[in-house]
């Protein structure tokens, strides 16, 4: 591989900690939840309420994938529904205990974009900073989906910007890996620290140079990301393209070098000449 395998490892945790919109993606399936599950899923405010005045504890009930119904609200973005679920005692940072997530339905809600609804249960003080079972925080999950406004909002309410997950990666990491350069625009204004290193000795620079995230390297550069950074293996970006030749790809050639075309080898030394241009060192 071009750059170490702890790289990729860190773009599949994201994505499994992202991709509980997935999970959310269709109806609650009758095998594995209840009625008040399935009228939480669907946003029905009146089953909800019909099933609430028979079975109070149902509030707080668990499916077989041990998701409550307000995880099943929140994921799915029905802020009536999650209202009526927080005044009937719905605990507002229950996980999920049956799946791999262990999301809460604040971290549900970022990652799946539900704007309204994070800023309905932060308004009824969900743990902005409780994390899942990849360590991911809500922060991470809106940082890593792309979900801008989001962002803002978790930052607004005391999100830590420099929490790590169980990587050792940060927001600032997650959004770098995917590319997302408003969100790392705005996580470095809000003094994510640029240089900070995961469980591989990887920085986010290191890990948007990996991705081919070109315009967000740009922005690290002009926040002083150090272009030097090594890894745990002791390397450091330029040593990695010298190492591995022929393994540049084209897209990140043509950026370093004005746009123009250039064969494999070509790409490889132009990516060293970018880089030693900026300061790199092997």
């Amino acid at each position: 591989q071009f750059w170490s395998s702890g790289t990729s490892r860190r773009k599949r945790a994201i994505l499994v900690a992202a991709s509980f919109a997935l999970l959310t993606a269709f109806a609650c399936r009758p095998a594995l939840c209840g009625e008040i599950h399935e009228a939480a899923s669907k946003g029905d405010v009146a089953k909800i309420t019909e099933l609430l005045e028979k079975t109070p504890d149902l509030a707080n009930d668990k499916d077989k994938d041990g998701l409550t119904p307000l995880l099943y609200a929140a994921a799915f973005g029905h802020k009536d529904a999650v209202a009526l679920l927080l005044t009937r005692k719905a605990e507002i940072n229950a996980k999920d205990t049956s799946s791999d997530y262990g999301k809460t339905p604040l971290n549900a809600a970022a990652t799946n974009g539900r704007g309204e609804v994070v800023e309905l249960l932060l308004a009824n003080k969900a743990d902005v900073n409780l994390k899942d079972s990849f360590g991911g925080t809500p922060l991470l999950g809106a940082a890593a989906r792309g979900h801008k406004s989001i962002v803002a909002l978790l930052l607004a309410n005391g999100a830590d910007v420099n929490a790590k997950d169980a990587l050792g990666g940060t927001p600032l990491h997650a959004a770098a890996v995917m590319g997302n350069k408003d969100i790392v625009e705005m996580l470095l204004a809000n003094n994510a620290v640029v240089d900070a290193r995961d469980n591989e000795g990887m920085t986010p620079l290191n890990v948007a140079l990996f991705h081919y995230n070109l315009e967000v390297v740009k922005v690290l550069l002009e926040h002083k990301a150090d272009i030097n950074a090594k890894d745990k293996d002791g390397q450091t970006p330029l040593k990695k393209v010298l190492k591995n030749p022929n393994h540049t790809p084209r897209s990140m050639a043509r950026w370093l070098s004005g746009h123009s075309y250039f064969e494999p080898m070509d790409a490889n030394a132009n990516a060293a000449k970018f880089l030693r241009g900026n300061g790199g060192r092997e």
